[in-house]
């Protein structure tokens, strides 16, 4: 599902399917956001998480055990639940899981809240140890924007 967000200077939508940005468009129309071409990348701007980057063999071992974790984490394939919206704020939520406790044996709450000011869109994250024990995570952005902006 997609939510939208706007104010006077721009309109900005966001996928519940990993939080991720859909559109970021001015008063006039312009798309600032990256549309997505499998050609080259088809992400837009995914979000991060638990882990930035790639691991040797795509695993890692914690407490003991060997996990397997993909580049950049799971957040990006996963559903992000709606917890709060009105014309300029939007939270999206995802929650430890099952299928996602196999990958990152911690408990938690990772949200990514979109807010627009004026002609800015600002993106906090927030992350809780819902867990007994340490939770060691990376997190962040991977926007990509439609350059050049001006026809030629």
């Amino acid at each position: 599902m997609l939510h939208t967000i706007k104010n006077d200077y721009l309109q900005v939508t966001v996928s519940e399917l990993g939080a991720e940005l859909q559109s970021i468009q001015d008063c006039n129309g312009t798309e600032y956001l990256w549309q997505g071409d499998p050609k080259y990348w088809k992400g837009k701007a995914i979000n991060i998480f638990p882990y930035v980057g790639r691991m040797v063999n795509s695993e890692y071992f914690l407490d003991g055990n060997r996990y397997q974790l993909d580049i950049h984490g799971f957040a990006r394939f996963c559903r992000f639940c709606p917890v709060a919206a009105d014309d300029l704020h939007l939270t999206l939520e995802l929650t430890d899981s099952e299928d996602l406790l196999a990958q990152f044996p911690r408990k938690f709450s990772f949200r990514v809240i979109y807010t627009l000011k004026d002609n800015a869109l600002e993106i906090n994250y927030q992350v809780e140890n819902r867990d007994d024990k340490t939770m060691y995570f990376g997190l962040g952005g991977h926007p990509g924007f439609n350059v050049p902006m001006d026809p030629g």
